[in-house]
């Protein structure tokens, strides 16, 4: 369940997203199959044809969307992992705003949890670090910040030939494609990364889909190892074969009401008399103790 909520829709939606940025990277590559051509001195030169209409100017595009839409499914599953994480394992850090990364900085810290906590969290770390490359997750996590949060980094593509080749008089057209990199370093700037080039690198030598299904496959296995982690730790607290007090820390109340209210407020009132939901959100409702009967005990918590 976890998986496919913070996947929105599970791997498979994923893959599809894969699939289609390879249907409109094949649809680049039509477009700039002879742009690589020598003139009658041989000299090579490259020129992108002109789009014919709309469709054509969006391909590249398009073709960038389904990256970074898949980016951002990663991430945001590897965000609610550690708000899971948070609120199973019983973590001291408020877990409305909790995070992959703040999840493990707060449990390997042994002046904030126990030494069971600990245990837990370097089991879920090892499958973190078994799911991929070394720095795989903060790589995912860097490239999403990066076109979320930040101006995006140049875009960056490696023109191929495919060995054919026409002869015309005016000389001679290669046949090419374009095979797109990502950046190796996501949390630096352009300015940073070219400056220190020639140590770090500039990009990821390898295929941007190698890097993307790459990145699929060790999220996938991070989720469901640690899934399997995460069952067995809240099975424990519920049996009472481990002791686990949950926090005032996760949710403190330091954030008083400060809602926005619009830019015609009034224009469309909302005051109803039943709400009709899933049954599983009355329990969800009354467990968090927010009903009229119980919504008193909050005052209570500790």
């Amino acid at each position: 369940m976890l998986l496919q909520n913070s996947l929105g829709g599970g791997p498979y939606l994923l893959q599809t997203d894969i699939l289609e940025a390879r249907g409109f990277a094949e649809a680049r590559d039509r477009q700039i199959a002879l742009a690589v051509s020598t003139d009658h001195t041989g000299a090579f030169k490259f020129q992108l044809p002109a789009a014919k209409c709309a469709m054509d100017a969006l391909v590249g595009v398009r073709f960038q969307m389904h990256i970074v839409g898949c980016v951002r499914a990663l991430a945001s599953a590897l965000d609610c992992y550690g708000s899971t994480i948070v609120g199973v394992l019983a973590l001291p850090t408020p877990i409305l705003t909790a995070g992959f990364a703040k999840a493990f900085q707060v449990g390997a810290d042994p002046k904030k949890v126990t030494s069971v906590q600990q245990e837990f969290i370097a089991r879920l770390k090892a499958a973190v670090d078994s799911a991929g490359p070394k720095g795989w997750d903060d790589w995912v996590l860097g490239l999403r910040n990066m076109l979320v949060h930040r101006g995006r980094r140049m875009n960056m593509n490696k023109v191929v030939p495919t060995g054919s080749r026409i002869i015309t008089r005016s000389g001679i057209s290669f046949g090419s494609r374009l095979v797109t990199v990502l950046p190796s370093d996501p949390d630096r700037s352009d300015v940073e990364v070219m400056r220190d080039a020639s140590e770090a690198g500039l990009v990821l030598t390898e295929d941007a889909f190698e890097t993307m299904e790459g990145a699929i496959r060790s999220t996938i296995f991070a989720l469901e190892t640690g899934a399997v982690t995460l069952r067995e730790a809240w099975v424990e607290r519920r049996t009472g074969r481990i002791t686990i007090t949950q926090p005032a820390a996760q949710w403190k109340d330091d954030s008083p009401a400060n809602p926005f209210v619009g830019y015609a407020p009034g224009t469309e009132p909302f005051d109803p008399g039943q709400f009709h939901v899933n049954p599983v959100f009355g329990t969800r409702l009354r467990a968090a103790s927010l009903n009229d009967a119980e919504r008193a005990r909050w005052a209570t918590f500790d």
